[in-house]
């Protein structure tokens, strides 16, 4: 390291900036408005366009310089997004000047689900505008911008047009990083199967551009300095087309440092190549040091780096199947505990296939350019269909890599402590190896890897999990018990598209859950039962359900019988539960209502109502029951007591009547309702009626997931949105 003065800086600067980020950066940050930090509602908002994209449905346009008007002021604020649905012409550089609804970036709703605000942050993005009329003020154009803009649309519509959406919109993201055109079940396929980096504009189709170019350019002779000159302005022409990822703008600096020490005549220095990239990125955008894409990059190319040195130096002489098996090897074994933070599951055969995708992909880009180039000046798109040969071959045996056994390991996300102990021990292991140390640390390091993975092993706790998922406007509730048996009581929204791949999966998959043992549901309405209808369907790529309990009165509807149907189609057991029936030892779940001879005057108050015991610790679960259901419960004595209340149908003033709380008694109610809901629930009558018992009521709009404990010694219940408050799990 003495000889490494510029990677000692580097490093430095990545400490500084991992101990800001760790204790000093709170992730609040004001948007310039006065008395307040989000622009929510009407705005006018006047600014320069810096990006341009565009989907089937709508244009974005990204601002810089804005202001924001009030009356006859106006007030500094941070980058946005504006949504044109009206998809007019705008240049790059032009000032506009928009009226719409400004909302800001939220925070993720529930533990693993995506983080809006996060994700757009590290681009300075901290609100988007929802445009009802934009006029442009100033037309004036950045040359630059707008012909990179124009050139890689045009290159999109081109492949899209040669090689149909499907192979089209891959390749595009694969060689100009377009994702916007891109299939979403395409990409799902990719990411799942393990071969998602693929699609990303990476350091391999980069330094494929630059290395290519420059070496053919030193092949006929062209000097060094011309040669590597025009082999880093290609380099970052490309880097300019592609928008400057994070990869991209490593590689360039990585492959500048590698034609620079060729042209010096000095030898190319990886750590300090490196170094100075990671730290050029957390000088200039610090949060991506948080990012998927960052982390992924580097530790991959870090892991090339060691399995290569050590494959040269043990085994100099391998074939190239070894060879790559062994890089293969090398890279998923440094990204492991990386991948699973970001993504809680590992895909099994990922290696098998990185195997033959990684040495293909070359060809796919190299004669995706290649022929994209001929294309543009002949406008013969012939050469693309080898390009769109070798993806729809990706395609299909990814596809058919989902539906093996364990295809995918479900792990959770590991904890901070667990990642730096796991490459604590790989570094450790490294070293060994190289420095040849005795046996004793082996076992040392053997004992703290076992440490480790026991770590992450799912074993009986004593206490049963309770989480209202934050749904928006609807239901679904996890149960944990004691024994790791996972129940979900209802799945479903009226306000969240596919809201089991997006809210439920997710959390779920956090959680290390990749099998539900049992699904409840209520009764047939959409915003209960929507969700479990996607899951059914997305077991091979989601999570896999063993059981959907169904009861009695539900069967009658229409939509219910429909949904079993649906279940057995994709090998999920339908069974029936009534009332009075128990299940279960040391967690017991029990169909509190209604009886078999309620008649309720519609669906809502033929929910099934679901009680959960745990030692003297319960809690109900109402589905969407009225006060009618509830009355027909108290006459027949069907209530007692219970811990913890689901509160029905979203906090209704229908429902949850202050009989009912009075019988009830419980010490907290749960409410899970939409922002903003056109229903206006929670209802304030209903509110009152919980604060009149004194009973404290916590809702999923304003607090995100809310978990409930339960132990032998009681409860403790958990926010996830609320600082100061840890979520347990």
């Amino acid at each position: 390291m003495r000889g490494r003065p510029v990677f000692l800086v580097c490093l430095f600067i990545l400490v500084l900036r991992g101990i800001w980020l760790v204790f000093f950066f709170s992730g609040e940050e004001s948007l310039g408005f006065p008395g307040r930090k989000s622009p929510a509602g009407e705005i006018v908002l006047r600014g320069e366009i810096y990006r341009i994209e565009e989907t089937d449905k709508t244009k974005l346009l990204y601002l810089k310089h804005n202001s924001i008007f009030q009356g006859k002021d106006s007030f500094p604020t941070s980058n946005c997004i504006v949504y044109d649905s009206k998809k007019q012409n705008y240049q790059i550089g032009n000032i506009v000047k928009v009226e719409g609804e400004a909302k800001i970036f939220e925070n993720a709703p529930n533990p693993g689900n995506f983080d809006q605000k996060l994700y757009y942050q590290k681009d300075g993005l901290l609100f988007s505008c929802f445009a009802k009329k934009i006029s442009v003020e100033r037309k004036t154009i950045n040359q630059a911008a707008q012909f990179f803009y124009q050139f890689r649309r045009k290159w999109s519509n081109m492949l899209v047009h040669e090689l149909g959406e499907k192979h089209g919109g891959t390749l595009s993201a694969m060689l100009i990083g377009e994702k916007k055109t891109m299939d979403a079940g395409e990409k799902e396929i990719y990411q799942k199967s393990g071969i998602g980096h693929l699609l990303a504009v990476s350091g391999l189709h980069v330094s494929f551009v630059g290395l290519s170019f420059y070496e053919l350019l030193r092949r006929v002779g062209t000097p060094f300095f011309a040669a590597g000159a025009a082999g880093i302005g290609v380099l970052f022409f490309y880097g300019m087309l592609t928008g400057f990822g994070v990869s991209v703008t490593r590689a360039v600096i990585m492959l500048a440092f590698r034609i620079g020490a060729s042209l010096g005549g000095r030898e190319y220095d990886f750590p300090t190549a490196i170094g100075f990239a990671a730290a050029w990125t957390a000088l200039t955008k610090p949060l991506y040091l948080l990012d998927a894409g960052f982390l992924l990059s580097y530790i991959s190319v870090i892991g090339i780096y060691v399995g290569d040195s050590m494959r040269r130096e043990y085994f100099p002489d391998a074939g190239s199947l070894f060879q790559s098996l062994w890089m293969g090897a090398a890279v998923q074994i440094a990204l492991f505990p990386i991948t699973l933070y970001f993504y809680y599951e590992f895909p099994t055969y990922s290696i098998l296939l990185n195997l033959a995708a990684i040495p293909g992909s070359s060809i796919v880009i190299g004669n995706g350019m290649l022929a994209s180039i001929f294309c543009m000046i002949s406008g013969s798109g012939v050469g693309l269909r080898i390009s769109g040969w070798l993806l729809e071959i990706y395609s299909r045996v990814s596809e058919a890599s989902l539906h093996l056994p364990w295809c995918r390991i479900v792990f959770g996300k590991p904890r901070w402590h667990e990642i730096l102990v796991y490459y604590l021990v790989l570094s450790l292991l490294y070293l060994m190896i190289k420095r040849k140390w005795e046996k004793r640390w082996g076992v040392a390091l053997l004992f703290s890897a076992s440490v480790l993975f026991l770590k992450r092993i799912p074993y009986p706790h004593q206490s049963v999990n309770v989480t209202m998922i934050n749904v928006g406007q609807g239901d679904c509730a996890l149960i944990q018990s004691p024994d790791r048996a996972c129940y979900l009581v209802d799945g479903g929204s009226s306000d969240v598209d596919e809201v089991g791949k997006y809210r439920i999966e997710p959390f779920l998959k956090y959680l290390g859950i990749g099998k539900v043992d049992g699904v409840f549901l209520s009764h047939a309405d959409e915003d209960h039962i929507n969700g479990i209808y996607e899951m059914l369907e997305r077991q091979h790529t989601g999570i896999a359900i063993e059981t959907v309990v169904l009861e009695s009165h539900s069967l009658k509807d229409k939509e219910m019988r429909k949904l079993a149907a649906r279940a057995r189609k994709y090998g999920t057991e339908v069974k029936k539960i009534s009332w009075g029936k128990r299940l279960g030892k040391k967690m017991i779940l029990s169909c509190a209502g209604p009886k078999e001879t309620f008649e309720g005057k519609d669906g809502n108050e033929n929910s099934m109502v679901l009680r959960m015991e745990y030692g003297d610790m319960s809690m109900l679960f109402t589905g969407d029951i009225g006060q009618e259901a509830e009355r027909e419960m108290l006459m027949e004595n069907m209530i007692k007591p219970a811990t913890i209340l689901k509160t029905a149908h979203h906090g209704s003033k229908n429902s949850t009547s202050s009989d009912f709380l009075k019988i009830l008694k419980p010490k907290a109610a749960l409410i899970s309702a939409g922002v903003k809901n056109r229903y206006g629930h929670p209802n304030e009558e209903t509110l009152e009626r919980l604060r009149k018992e004194k009973i404290p009521y916590y809702v999923t709009n304003s607090q995100g997931a809310i978990c409930v404990r339960f132990t032998k010694e009681g409860c403790r219940l958990y926010h996830y949105s609320r600082k100061g408050i840890p979520f347990p799990f």
